[in-house]
């Protein structure tokens, strides 16, 4: 979703737009092109407590309402994310989205080996496909 259907959710819901909620979940949007990847860093559980913390245990609600609009659910953590080939990095972003989410969370998923083990499942399939199993 845009920010401003965010804000619109929020003002309906929750009587007031919560902009900086928004503006601090989207923060890597660009950095990674729109890509989905984003999302792994800030839209999950740990997020939106990140987002309590920093921001007041009243953003926490404005937090849950963009996670769940753009997941359509509120995932633990970031691991959530590693079973969607959506949401996978790109190669050569692995590096730095861990270390955003250091920086952010003090703990990254090891994306590298997500990424290899991503390859090698849809390696697979490719071949049960070709064999017709």
């Amino acid at each position: 979703m845009h920010i401003k259907e965010h804000e619109a959710h929020c003002e309906k819901e929750l009587g007031k737009p919560f902009t900086e909620v928004h503006i601090f979940l989207d923060q890597f949007a660009i950095k990674y092109n729109m890509n989905l990847v984003h999302r792994t860093i800030l839209h999950h559980h740990l997020g939106v407590a990140l987002v309590g913390l920093l921001m007041g245990q009243e953003a926490t609600g404005a937090a849950k309402l963009h996670v769940v609009d753009d997941v359509h659910q509120l995932p633990v953590g970031p691991e959530w994310f590693l079973r969607l080939p959506a949401y996978m990095p790109h190669s050569g972003q692995e590096d730095s989205l861990e270390a955003d989410m250091q920086a952010l969370l003090g703990y990254a998923p090891n994306f590298n080996a997500a990424w290899v083990l991503a390859e090698s499942l849809n390696a697979l399939a490719a071949i049960l496909a070709l064999c017709g199993c």
